[in-house]
């Protein structure tokens, strides 16, 4: 009778529960380190479940863990995961989402959906998302542009958040969610996600602010850079506090 070797027979009790192997198969699809972060808002799971599916990866070799040291952080450093030394082959059907996609933005373009109405869809669901991830309380801006930030790096795209000389803010992100939709799909997309920044912040926070779109990766800017201006009438924050 065959038996298969002891290391495979390990691999395959490792990977036998559904959500484990799911577990796997998002970091090696990611090529790059993946956060607790990002994989409790991908598999709506608590943090705790998620690190025991990642303590047996990490114990079979599957993944490697590395402490991430972000600057002025304060609290617990953050720790991503990455593929192990144990590489396994598993040949799965593709799924195909960006096709689906590109579906979707083809109907849209040829029933009419214009770039307000894209953007306004946007706002709408980035409201919602940010509404379900997070509590009722209203932040003042900079703390908004804070959780705004961490929104987006849990969605996968990379962000950081800077300052103007006039009192303005800014988001700078160096990776595209939608490339290459974004490309294809010119101005369309961008709106889309113009309309989601401005949907979580008004979720997060009661201030009143403007967009304004400088750089542009699918205008072939080596990043995105969106301007955030407060109006006259938005809570500083100290009277946000009071």
């Amino acid at each position: 009778m065959f038996m298969p070797p002891f290391e495979t027979q390990e691999l395959a009790r490792t990977l036998a529960d559904p959500t484990r192997f799911e577990v796997f198969s998002r970091i090696a699809a990611a090529g790059r380190p993946v956060t607790v972060k990002e994989l409790m808002t991908h598999f709506d799971l608590h943090h705790s479940a998620i690190r025991i599916h990642l303590r047996k990866l990490e114990e079979a070799g599957l993944i490697t863990s590395e402490v991430v040291h972000h600057p002025g952080a304060v609290g617990r450093p953050e720790i991503s995961f990455s593929l192990g030394p144990r590489r396994i082959h598993i040949a799965i059907p593709p799924n195909n989402p960006e096709l689906l996609a590109d579906l979707a933005l083809q109907f849209a373009t040829e029933h009419g959906a214009n770039e307000a109405a894209l953007r306004a869809f946007g706002e709408k669901w980035g409201k919602r998302w940010a509404e379900e991830k997070d509590s009722a309380v209203r932040l003042p801006l900079p703390q908004a542009l804070v959780a705004l930030k961490e929104a987006l790096i849990a969605m996968g795209c990379s962000t950081e958040v800077g300052e103007t000389e006039n009192g303005g803010s800014f988001l700078i992100e160096t990776n595209c969610l939608f490339s290459p939709l974004s490309r294809t799909h010119l101005p369309l997309v961008c709106e889309l996600h113009q309309g989601i920044i401005a949907g979580m912040l008004s979720a997060l926070s009661d201030a009143e602010f403007q967009l304004e779109h400088q750089e542009s990766m699918a205008k072939e800017d080596h990043r995105c850079i969106t301007l955030l201006i407060p109006t006259s009438s938005s809570p500083t924050p100290e009277t946000a506090a009071e």
